[in-house]
């Protein structure tokens, strides 16, 4: 083994590996108090609770996870004509399309991490909406990426860009003192609780039970 003893580890530098998941090995090292996971592919947010375990975590780093979402080349012609500026406006309208169609595009999108519900039409759109919106901020729908579009046109998105990102991920791993080298106060901690940790499920598994 490289670790002598790795179940002492304390410091770990995973920056800039092109990772895109959390590993639960990482949870075999209790003692492990820094952890750099900033520059990667991390995409999904929920990963960070697997790092829930780690009970002296104390630094650890996210920004910088990034995803090139190129709608041009990932989405059947019917689907993207059926997405509207809001989620709500894309729901209904995907609604109408044939189930063969929409399990068709969840297919095709599952090579790129999405997870959908099988046999249910309406979770499988919920899953669709999630993928191109990707949980940020701006619920709002840039139209889809032609051959011809520039990097600059497609979107990037980070997990910064999530929705109360600091709050979950506090709420995620309660040990963190310092995230993204920004330290975690006491009105973000409860802010946190308020918001998120009260309404997380005890024995969540990484399930992303959000609404769209």
């Amino acid at each position: 083994e490289i670790l002598e003893k790795p179940e002492d580890l304390r410091w770990l530098d995973l920056s800039y590996n092109k990772l895109t998941d959390i590993d639960v090995v990482l949870t075999k090292f209790p003692k492990l108090s820094m952890l750099y996971l900033h520059g990667n592919s991390i995409r999904d947010l929920n990963q960070v609770q697997k790092l829930k375990s780690l009970k002296n975590l104390k630094k650890l780093t996210l920004h910088g996870n990034q995803n090139v979402i190129d709608k041009g080349t990932r989405f059947l012609k019917m689907v993207k004509g059926s997405l509207k500026r809001t989620k709500a406006e894309s729901k209904a309208a995907l609604l109408k399309l044939p189930v063969s169609r929409i399990k068709e595009q969840c297919t095709l999108l599952k090579h790129f991490g999405l997870q959908y519900p099988a046999g249910n039409k309406e979770g499988a759109v919920k899953a669709i909406l999630k993928f191109i919106y990707a949980d940020i901020t701006n619920h709002h729908y840039r139209p889809p990426a032609t051959a011809e579009t520039s990097m600059e046109d497609k979107k990037i998105i980070t997990l910064e860009d999530i929705k109360n990102y600091r709050f979950k991920v506090i709420s995620y791993v309660p040990s963190l003192n310092v995230l993204d080298y920004i330290g975690i106060t006491p009105h973000e901690r409860d802010q946190a609780w308020r918001q998120i940790g009260s309404r997380m499920k005890p024995e969540k598994k990484g399930d992303d039970d959000e609404e769209l």
